[in-house]
């Protein structure tokens, strides 16, 4: 049996979010409110104007809940690097590779690819390229590509196994 490793990553400004689809609720339940009430007459103007607000907290407050709950779950399991998308209790292999196709791994450093690629795949919570990692790995003869934020550790594991490997 080979290394066992495992992780988890997860968007890191949860908090911020967690407070703005509060206030997005609140804002939507005022409104609601109103909306039933007898103080309809009086808040006429804000009534107006929610009308347009109610369809964009709400459509915001939907992306902003399906980017908390993307999580990726990155596996090394005898020289495999296996990558799970989980989102909510829903578990999806998106990836399996094995370490010796892995031609290189490196920090991204700008949007220009220095290789063509087949294929570029994303892997990432936050959606920044600036902390993420981009890994090519060779496929029936052809390049594929995909960034993923590994913690040192998963990413020291991904060098040691591939260059052992070549």
């Amino acid at each position: 049996m080979g290394t066992l490793y495992k992780e988890i990553v997860v968007y890191k400004k949860q908090r911020g979010i967690k407070g703005i689809l509060l206030l997005g609720t609140a804002i939507l339940s005022i409104n609601t409110i109103l909306l039933l009430s007898s103080l309809r007459n009086v808040f006429e103007e804000f009534l107006i104007i929610s009308y347009g607000i109610i369809p964009l907290v709400t459509i915001y407050m939907a992306y902003l809940w399906k980017k908390c709950n993307k999580r990726y779950r990155y596996n090394i399991i005898d020289k495999e690097l296996i990558i799970d998308k989980l989102s909510g209790s829903k578990r999806k292999p998106v990836l399996n590779i094995n370490a010796k196709h892995i031609v290189k791994i490196e920090k991204c450093k700008s949007k220009k690819q220095s290789e063509k690629l087949y294929k570029q795949y994303s892997y990432l919570c936050s959606g920044n390229k600036g902390c993420a990692y981009n890994c090519i790995y060779e496929k029936n003869g052809k390049l594929y590509g995909f960034y993923f934020e590994p913690s040192i550790e998963l990413y020291n594991k991904l060098i040691s196994i591939a260059i052992v490997e070549k």
